[in-house]
């Protein structure tokens, strides 16, 4: 597994004093926390929550399959080929995952209980999001 932890500055606080609850999402593959939260932004106030913290993580720089033997990118995982039938990168889904449950263990450490913690994500990042909540039964109270 990676030691290096997930980039998490970007959040977007609770609009109120009180934080009791956390959503998690990730972003799709190219982009960045940043990315996600700024183009959520541009469709409105969308998770914007009296009590809730949203953190945007980003994936770390890895090797991107489908970019050539040079190319890497901000991804969650490889991805081999473009096609139902291509070998999904599990190795990379797990250590993702692991690093991933890491940002929900800090939430945890911080007072918020697994019961108010979502996890979710848009496209490759609703990929590993998936993969990451079905991989721990007892990992987070929903999936978006």
């Amino acid at each position: 597994m990676s030691s290096r932890p997930l980039d998490v500055s970007t959040v977007t606080p609770p609009l109120g004093d009180q934080h009791d609850s956390t959503i998690i999402m990730l972003h799709g593959s190219g982009d960045s926390g940043l990315g996600l939260k700024e183009w959520l932004e541009m469709e409105g106030n969308l998770f914007r929550f009296e009590r809730t913290k949203v953190i945007f993580p980003t994936a770390h720089w890895r090797p991107y399959s489908l970019l050539g033997p040079y190319g890497t990118q901000r991804v969650w995982f490889d991805r081999l080929r473009l096609d139902p039938t291509g070998k999904e990168d599990l190795p990379g889904m797990k250590e993702m995952a692991g690093l991933v449950k890491d940002v929900i263990q800090s939430e945890v450490d911080g007072g918020i209980p697994l019961s108010r913690i979502v996890l979710g994500g848009f496209s490759m990042g609703g990929g590993q999001a998936l993969f990451t909540a079905i991989s721990d039964d007892e990992l987070c109270s929903g999936l978006v």
